[in-house]
């Protein structure tokens, strides 16, 4: 089990996340390639879910 969320994301295969961030919560560079990622919650431009070199 993974102490942090830095931690998990780079062990798991597959992330989802649900929120209602503004910020950022889960960095690009924390994810493996081949990982899958599901990220639901924003509802606006201004709300992010990951901070990401991908797009």
């Amino acid at each position: 089990m993974a102490s942090d969320l830095q931690s998990a994301c780079g062990e798991a295969d597959i992330i989802t996340s649900a929120t209602m961030a503004i910020d950022p919560i889960i960095k690009g560079d924390w994810i493996n390639k081949g990982t899958h990622v599901d990220l639901i919650g924003a509802s606006s431009l201004i709300c992010a879910k990951l901070m990401t070199l991908f797009c």
